[in-house]
């Protein structure tokens, strides 16, 4: 009878070692499963500012690039233009020109972050400069 009191307990001892090693593995599934959702938040607010860093660089470099074609090259051009000594297709590669310009300025991260943020990086660098040059000339610094 002591043996089987004793086989009793050692199997009830056993079974408490199990229920609470299968408790202990949920818990470390569940925590695992937590610093993954926490990674993967990390990595999309690391890419979010990234892009958000690559969009001021670009609107930044965009003016500038702005500036420098319209003081050097584009009013000048313009005038030719309206004159008939040159054809339009020349202003419109000054647009290129600036895409070119921008695009090369920008640090590889930055160029990658707008590649997953845009489905087309030139369109959008396009785009920049165009509401530039138009805040521009707005605000009267270009003409």
């Amino acid at each position: 009878m002591q043996s089987t009191v004793q086989e009793l307990l050692l199997n009830v001892v056993l079974g408490m070692v199990t229920i609470g090693g299968l408790y202990l593995l949920n818990f470390i599934n569940k925590w695992i499963t937590k610093l993954k959702a926490e990674t993967e938040n990390l990595k999309d607010e690391r890419q979010l500012n990234l892009a958000l860093a690559a969009i001021e660089r670009v609107e930044g470099l965009a003016q500038t690039t702005v500036l420098a074609i319209e003081g050097v090259t584009a009013k000048k051009l313009r005038e030719l233009v309206k004159q008939g000594n040159a054809p339009r297709s020349e202003l419109e590669n000054l647009a290129e020109d600036a895409i070119d310009r921008i695009i090369g300025m920008l640090e590889p991260k930055y160029y990658k972050a707008l590649e997953e943020t845009f489905e087309d990086v030139d369109t959008y660098v396009k785009d920049v400069i165009e509401s530039t040059l138009e805040n521009f000339k707005k605000s009267g610094l270009v003409n």
